[in-house]
């Protein structure tokens, strides 16, 4: 686990995308649906960098 911590900014970004149901300093928790697709994308192949990426999350923040 890392020991990153998410700054109000970036917590206020997160929460604007519909596929994080919730978000604090130290985590995120994402929707049901997303975490489905997300399996499913990586079991086809997809990276997981992909994956987070066209589901709108910036990887390198």
């Amino acid at each position: 686990m890392s020991t990153r911590r998410f700054s109000n900014e970036q917590i206020k970004v997160l929460l604007k995308n519909p596929n994080a149901e919730g978000c604090s300093e130290k985590s995120i928790k994402y929707s049901k649906s997303f975490k489905v697709a997300a399996v499913r994308e990586w079991q086809a192949g997809v990276s997981p960098q992909q994956i987070f990426t066209q589901a709108g999350f910036d990887t390198y923040a």
